[in-house]
This record gives structure tokens, C-alpha cells and sequence, in this order.
């Protein structure tokens, strides 16, 4: 799978609903819930906020991919951290009707070697928006 710009807005507007607009599309690393030491324990994502108050989360790796997307009303804890370099840490819970699902992530301010032109922007908004979320 490519990795860009490009094919994170297709993938993630794949899923939008009707009406409904993509407002901050990142790339980043999320944490797999694993319990095997021997499979990887990240994957890219790629994550963005609707303007339908949605989250949505594109997981991928060299091998497969899935959706996952959250209402921020099912949002029951969050932390966020902002580091010196520009790498941004997010933990969110959702209350599903599975249990409650967490996810974390990190996102970085730039992506080395990729074409992410808009990476800065789009995490610096997408952490002040999950800020007023909280």
C-alpha cells in the first residue's frame, strides 16, 4: 500500500457519510491490543475528525486494513501530550457496545520522506479539537 496524502484522503473519505466532511487527516502509529510478544505492536493509522463529531481511524499495515470510527459522545476519557519535538500522544476511550475500547496513539508533527504537506497543521488542530473534547 502506498503511503500519502492522496491515499489517506481516499481512504478515509471512503467512509464518510452523506453530507459529511474529513476536517484534519493525519497519519500516525497506533497501539495494537496484542497479547503475542511475537507480532508487531503498532500499525499506521490514519485518523480524522468529521464534521458530524465523529473520529474516524483507518488501520493499515503490509498485510491488512480495517475501519474503526467513534461519536464523541461514547468518549468517556482522554489524555492528551504534546512533546518538545513535535510527536503528539493520544489515549481515547470509548464506551461501545462491546465494553469500553481505548486507543492510542501517536502522532508526529512531520512525516520524513513521505507527502504529508499539510501533517503539521492538521495534528496541531486534530489536539486542540480532542482538547475540547475532553
Amino acid at each position: 500500500m502506498e503511503i500519502s496524502s492522496g491515499e489517506m484522503n481516499a481512504s478515509l473519505n471512503s467512509y464518510l457519510i452523506a453530507g459529511e466532511k474529513s476536517i484534519s487527516p493525519v497519519l500516525g502509529m497506533i497501539k495494537k491490543n496484542t497479547k503475542n510478544y511475537m507480532k508487531p505492536s503498532s500499525e499506521f493509522v490514519y485518523v480524522t475528525v468529521t464534521t458530524l463529531d465523529r473520529i474516524i481511524l483507518y488501520h493499515f499495515d503490509e498485510y491488512s486494513s480495517y475501519c474503526e470510527y467513534f461519536t464523541f459522545d461514547t468518549l468517556i476519557m482522554g489524555d492528551l501530550h504534546r512533546s518538545a519535538s513535535g510527536m503528539y500522544s493520544i489515549e481515547l476511550s470509548f464506551l461501545t457496545e462491546k465494553g469500553t475500547r481505548t486507543v492510542n496513539m501517536s502522532i508526529p508533527a512531520k512525516v520524513q520522506g513521505k507527502d504529508f504537506p499539510n501533517q503539521g497543521m492538521n495534528a496541531e488542530f486534530l489536539y486542540q479539537f480532542l482538547d475540547s473534547k475532553m
